[in-house]
């Protein structure tokens, strides 16, 4: 086990970064973001290959019984994950480009290539295409090698088009993943090229999940700016997710009454300090639920997942008297606000949720008028 480790220490080294990645993701416990899930996958892809790769060569030209089950299954898987592993990447850029899960699954979340793959691979037990294995249990190169590398770019190149048919599109930080998708992964499987024994390749691409996670998933706008409760984009990460899971859920929409007031007979900065003041007595008040937004302005949105009708109003008169008691906002007279509640019920869309709260919101502050 020692010489494995000395022998692949680079490898062993890109596999810690993983876990350290992986743990550090589940330690922040921060809301669920499918982005986030597509960064796991590659995670545990990658870390995959990372071990299967040098696997491939401690078996090679052995010549016990395990030694030649070994050597052609794990090939056989590292030439599979290859595409696997891209295809994830495909899907991660897509989605911060889109923030659309239909189109992915349109796409098939770029695993065209990994089913094609798969079939050569399946083709090449019975024919050596890609590699193959003789009696001493050698390795070698098969003679449509060059057709997986071929798949393996094109999908490169693939993703490649997209981000640039779409970069009017790309936010500046987005564009950092690209690079690093396209740069990191490329310089190692470029030196591997040349010296087939320094598994670059697999450990830049776990160098590269750790850039795009740094600029990606962590300054991205997970929280909005002001108030410091999530912001819209992952808020409506987070209700797709309970969409798509099927899971029950409820959605509370409030307006601050008269907050224009504030703003135009006491500037700005108070605001400021008004919506910052009810932002933080809207998370106290509902400090077991999820997801606690604003949406922007005045704006906000809860999404509960452990209340019932009749709780969430005692939430709101709670809300209310907070309020009231709340320094700053006593000292600019805002003490009311509209809501509106609209449930899923298996049927509704994303889009359903809002309207449907939006409607029940302004018909209170109607009343309120």
């Amino acid at each position: 086990m020692i010489d494995f480790i000395i022998n692949y220490d680079i490898n062993v080294f890109a596999i810690f970064l993983c876990l350290i990645l992986y743990v550090v993701i589940k330690i922040k416990k921060d809301i669920y973001r499918y982005s986030t899930t597509l960064v796991i996958a590659i995670i545990w892809a990658t870390i995959f290959a990372l071990l299967i790769e040098p696997i491939t060569w401690t078996f090679d030209a052995q010549q016990t019984i395990f030694a030649k089950i070994i050597n052609p299954v794990s090939n056989s898987l590292l030439v599979l994950v290859t595409p696997i592993i891209i295809g994830l990447w495909g899907s991660y850029l897509d989605y911060k480009i889109f923030g659309n899960r239909k189109r992915l699954k349109k796409q098939l979340y770029y695993q065209v290539p990994t089913i094609l793959i798969f079939i050569l691979v399946i083709v090449n037990i019975f024919e050596p295409i890609f590699f193959s294995i003789n009696a001493s249990n050698i390795y070698s190169a098969g003679p449509y090698e060059w057709l997986r590398y071929l798949i393996i770019y094109g999908t490169y190149l693939y993703i490649l088009f997209i981000m640039i048919y779409n970069r009017k599109l790309i936010q500046t930080k987005v564009l950092y993943g690209v690079v690093a998708f396209f740069v990191l992964p490329f310089i190692g499987s470029v030196a591997q090229i040349f010296e087939s024994r320094l598994f670059f390749a697999f450990s830049m691409l776990s160098l590269a999940i750790v850039v795009v996670y740094i600029f990606l998933e962590t300054t991205t706008g997970i929280r909005d700016y002001l108030t410091h409760l999530y912001s819209r984009r992952t808020l409506e990460d987070y209700m797709a997710s309970l969409i798509d899971n099927n899971r029950h859920f409820e959605v509370l929409m409030i307006d601050l009454n008269h907050f224009k007031l504030v703003n135009d007979k006491y500037g700005h900065l108070a605001g400021d300090q008004v919506l910052i003041g009810f932002g933080k007595i809207l998370q106290e008040i509902f400090k077991g639920e999820p997801m606690v937004s604003r949406l922007g302005g005045d704006e906000f949105f809860v999404v509960i997942e452990t209340l019932n009708h009749a709780a969430i109003e005692k939430k709101l008169d709670s809300l209310i008297i907070k309020m009231q008691e709340h320094p700053i906002l006593n000292k600019y007279g805002m003490n009311k606000f509209s809501a509106g509640i609209s449930d899923f019920d298996g049927k509704k869309t994303m889009d359903d949720l809002y309207s449907e709260a939006d409607k029940r919101m302004y018909q209170q502050k109607k009343m309120l008028n």
